[in-house]
């Protein structure tokens, strides 16, 4: 299905009618087949094809969706997108034809690629076949073509034995002319539309007659070319097609050139005005031309663009204005102004006719619909539009700001445009006294620098946040700046600082009834709890904000944190219960189409069936994690996941070399992501591959701690850090008194269940 051209275009159009054709024969089979193949998957599908939204509303199968960062939200619908198609393709292999993918808008482009690349076994049978003209890769399309790996067939011009078989089955004949044919495969190069032309033209002149036995005569000759009244060039012969149209035909064609892409038949009859019988009969002369073609019911676009583009010629600024204009009043007179998923286009609307004040509106509508919608380059770019529009800075402009640096330039998409575009709306702001999108903007600021690992940067503007919550008394906000601080206090090692932050923000939000932000501050002392390897409070503050989130319907805020209590059950040895915890956290984490989380879930719980002795189970669950976490960007959790992974390889017998490259990659994350505690693991680690390789080994110990103190990590003996060096160091005892070691490790510091999967320690080994 060919998707709309133009800036107009809507986001996910290549697989609206696509998504409409499932909505139908999911109607057709029932609640049986709605849930088997949309499931929860409706809530997410339906903001972009409403018939989906009716149909699971009917079923009682809708879901409503939770609100995601941009890029994961994306994941999430993609993956949608895909389990939905092979859902569909599960009784009889599907095969999707996308046409046009040269006018594909970002959205779609990218969910093309995702389905392009997906490896899920479901997925194979789904045939994915996306055409696209030659020379003409629109954004999309180019952003999809060189790394599907995809196979790619370029279809040549047809040779003269290939027209001569188009042209009879055009004639409805078994074999068309001879001579006719040779002179068209001469002249066309092949080109099929352009054959075409030639053969319309030769029967308008009367060169090629019909016989009363049904067949054709061709009385044109071998050259025929001064007879054919057909010029020697496409568009030229487009231009004739044009020039026999009547006024009112013609006034059609330049409001749809100008209006652009598909529009609706209505909307063309709005803007010429006048009697419907006039409209129609111009509308029937432009169809029958092969001027406009019908796409579905009631929408219509030009054959060709070339034929747009010369209907535009002729059309003065001052009337493409009153076009726009008329245009955009008669959508209105519609109902379509409510209808965010057309915002945009009434903007540009506006916009065009030279109404930036009536399109200031419809812009920002859009950007926000297309934020929601995990389309940040969309949202880029109507938000760039809306600030376009814009006189001055308000309060509204401001958080709109606020709004384009995090959710259409944040998230890993451009940080230093977001942090350009945050300091500028904090400036706006403190001109114009609106001190809490001022407040909002350090707020943010100090969360993009926290991210970056900037502890110094990201503190200095949350305490200035703060003072500014605190002074305009937004108790809510006052919540935020304190758990943030609390990040960065844990960041800097400082545990204490951090629970007591943690403390008073949950303290602060109990009292003011702020349910989600409780369960937050809750949440977060847990993960301190544990961090402090205090396993007993750990647990009783995850369960008490497990108890809030199941209270409020936070499904995300449940997902992390039903993960964060099966870490703390796996430290308490209490591994069945963490196990079925984990496979809680999926659950959840898919139903909501939290990604990231998702991906941090499997690894650990590749962790705890790695030391349960299931390595083959385990080795599989950390390459899916690692899958997930590149997608999402998911830098750090990345770099964890390949040191567990490198520890389980090690214990289960692994060779050296491919040891050494996967400790390589997390010590060049920690590196790149301030990661401290990855950074002492890793130091750990090296200790043990250096046993492995009978390295001298003398000064590794006080090198370990020596980093720990300068990156301020805790090396208490029931930390994570200090159990690592625990290890070690019973290991290098061992080597100093001659006792054998399993894999560079003493065999009572690895986890009974490998133990017993990798081999007797009794038997020896390294080093």
């Amino acid at each position: 299905m060919p998707a709309e051209p133009g800036p107009d275009r809507r986001p996910l159009g290549l697989f609206l009618e696509p998504l409409r054709i499932v909505a139908e024969r999911c109607h057709a089979g029932g609640i049986a087949e709605t849930e088997r193949v949309i499931a929860e998957r409706g809530g997410v599908l339906a903001q972009f094809q409403p018939l989906i939204r009716e149909l699971c509303a009917a079923s009682g199968a809708f879901a409503e969706v939770t609100e995601l960062p941009p890029d994961a939200a994306r994941l999430r619908l993609f993956t949608y997108l895909e389990q939905t198609l092979a859902a569909v393709a599960e009784p009889r292999p599907l095969v999707l034809l996308l046409d046009d993918l040269q006018w594909a808008d970002a959205l779609s482009a990218a969910a093309v690629r995702h389905l392009a690349t997906a490896r899920r076994s479901a997925s194979r049978r789904l045939l994915l076949i996306a055409a696209t003209r030659p020379r003409s890769l629109g954004a999309g399309e180019a952003e999809v073509a060189p790394a599907t790996g995809a196979q790619e067939l370029t279809l040549p011009h047809l040779s003269e034995a290939a027209l001569h078989q188009v042209i009879a089955d055009m004639l409805g004949v078994r074999a068309a002319p001879r001579e006719f044919v040779g002179y068209v495969a001469k002249q066309s190069g092949g080109n099929p539309y352009f054959a075409a032309e030639y053969l319309r033209a030769a029967i308008a002149s009367s060169l090629l007659l019909m016989d009363h036995r049904g067949g054709w005569r061709w009385s044109g000759g071998k050259q025929p070319a001064a007879r054919l009244a057909l010029p020697a060039s496409l568009g030229q012969a487009m231009a004739l097609r044009l020039g026999e149209l009547d006024a009112s035909a013609t006034s059609v064609a330049q409001i749809a050139a100008v209006l652009g892409g598909e529009q609706a038949a209505d909307l063309l009859g709005a803007v010429l005005g006048g009697e419907e019988d006039r409209f129609a009969r111009a509308l029937h002369a432009l169809v029958t031309a092969d001027v406009l073609e019908e796409q579905r019911p009631g929408a219509l676009r030009f054959c060709h663009d070339e034929l747009r583009r010369l209907a535009q010629e002729g059309v003065s600024e001052a009337r493409r204005r009153e076009i726009q204009e008329r245009a955009a009043v008669a959508m209105e007179a519609a109902g379509m102004s409510a209808d965010a998923t057309v915002a945009g286009t009434l903007g540009l609307r506006w916009e065009a006719a030279g109404r930036p004040e009536r399109a200031r509106p419809y812009f920002l509508a859009a950007a926000r619909h297309a934020a929601s919608r995990y389309s940040p380059a969309e949202a880029a770019r109507l938000f760039a539009a809306y600030f376009r529009t814009c006189d001055g800075a308000t309060e509204e402009s401001i958080s709109a700001r606020l709004a384009y640096a995090t959710e259409a330039l944040g998230y890993g998409q451009d940080p230093d445009a977001a942090d350009s575009q945050l300091r500028l709306a904090m400036a706006e702001a403190a001109a114009l006294g609106a001190r809490g999108c001022e407040a909002e903007a350090l707020h943010r600021l100090g969360k993009m620098h926290l991210d970056a690992g900037d502890l110094a940067g990201s503190s200095r503007h949350q305490a200035a946040a703060l003072k500014i919550w605190e002074e305009i008394a937004d108790r809510s906000g006052q919540a935020r700046a304190w758990l943030e601080m609390a990040q960065i206090a844990l960041d800097r090692g400082d545990a204490e600082e951090a629970m007591a932050l943690c403390t008073r923000a949950r303290d602060h939000c109990r009292g003011a009834g702020d349910d989600r932000h409780e369960g937050i501050a809750l949440a977060y002392a847990g993960i301190i709890a544990h961090d402090q390897a205090d396993y007993a409070a750990a647990e009783q503050y995850s369960r008490e904000a497990l108890a809030i989130h199941t209270r409020i319907g936070d499904r995300r805020g449940s997902g992390n944190t039903l993960n964060n209590l099966a870490l703390v059950l796996a430290e308490m040895g209490r591994r069945g219960e963490a196990l079925a915890l984990y496979e809680e956290a999926l659950q959840t984490h898919r139903a909501v189409g939290h990604r990231l989380s998702e991906g941090t879930t499997l690894a650990n719980m590749a962790r705890l069936l790695g030391e349960a002795g299931e390595v083959g189970r385990a080795r599989h669950l950390f390459r899916e994690s690692l899958r997930i976490q590149k997608e999402t960007a998911n830098h750090a959790n990345r770099g964890f996941t390949f040191f567990d992974l490198a520890v389980l390889e090690r214990r289960a017998g692994t060779g050296p070399a491919r040891l050494a490259r996967l400790l390589d990659r997390a010590e060049a994350i920690a590196d790149s992501a301030a990661a401290r505690l990855l950074a002492v693991l890793c130091a750990c680690e090296r200790g043990h591959h250096a046993l492995l390789q009978r390295q001298d080994t003398a000064d590794l110990i006080a090198a370990v701690k020596e980093s720990a103190a300068a990156l301020g990590v805790d090396l208490r003996e029931a930390t994570e850090a200090g159990r690592a060096l625990g290890r070690l160091q019973r290991a290098m005892r061992a080597v100093e008194r001659g006792a054998p070691l399993l894999h560079g490790e003493c065999p009572d510091t690895i986890p009974a269940g490998l133990r017993g999967q990798v081999g007797d320690p009794s038997a020896g080994g390294s080093p």
